[in-house]
């Protein structure tokens, strides 16, 4: 399999200025004079060779996009006006400021959105969580069911509402199965509030809620506990 011949120096900034044309083409620009660069081939069929060819290539080598934007006028597709090349440059770098600001806007708008159905969801699924857990605990003697309703309203005053579902959640232990396991408690107040404790004590700020803590007290207090 032959090699595949190397590019000359030549070659290369040839391509490099007519492939800079057609893109500047594509986006709106026109040239008056057309850039016509002839190939390595022409140039050595007019007699080009050695120092003048080398001559030409640095002269490939010295042109910058300014200076072809220099030789270009940019036709805004919007209104129809024509600019220079300079011009349509800075035309292009305020509409593409513009776009990544509507991109942007369009990202944050999203993102918010994003976070509102968030919160929503998870309102939502707290609510459906705590309005069961009520359901369930209000089916045991008032005693019982007035204490425990207390201490998950003073859960979810301190915790917020989306915490306390989550650990009712993840401490799925319903309050019979806790009483009958906790066999040395029996159904005393002693059992419900170890309940209290195990299903809301540990949630952030549970043990510096004065009104909390109260009421864990008075009823350690009203059953005896550590006397």
């Amino acid at each position: 399999m032959a090699r595949k011949r190397r590019k000359s120096e030549y070659t290369k900034q040839r391509e490099r200025i007519l492939n800079f044309v057609r893109r500047a083409e594509k986006r709106g620009y026109f040239f008056d004079v057309p850039v016509n660069i002839p190939t390595e081939r022409q140039l050595r069929q007019q007699g080009y060779r050695g120092a003048s060819l080398a001559a030409q290539t640095r002269r490939l080598q010295r042109v910058t996009p300014s200076e072809l934007y220099e030789q270009a006028r940019f036709v805004d597709v919007e209104t129809g006006e024509i600019l220079t090349g300079q011009e349509g440059r800075k035309f292009e770098r305020a509409r593409r400021a513009e776009e990544r600001e509507r991109r942007n806007e369009e990202a944050r708008r999203a993102a918010e959105e994003y976070a509102r159905n968030q919160a929503k969801r998870q309102a939502d699924f707290a609510r459906t969580v705590i309005h069961n857990y009520r359901l369930q605990i209000l089916r045991f003697p008032k005693k019982v069911s007035e204490i425990v309703l207390s201490a998950l309203d003073s859960a979810i005053a301190t915790a917020s509402m989306v915490a306390v579902a989550w650990a009712l959640e993840n401490k799925a232990e319903s309050l019979s199965d806790f009483l009958n396991r906790s066999a040395a408690f029996g159904d005393s107040i002693a059992a419900v509030i170890a309940y209290c404790q195990a299903m809301f004590g540990d949630l952030p700020g549970m043990q510096d809620n004065p009104e909390y803590m109260a009421l864990i007290e008075a009823l350690e207090e009203e059953e005896g506990i550590g006397e």
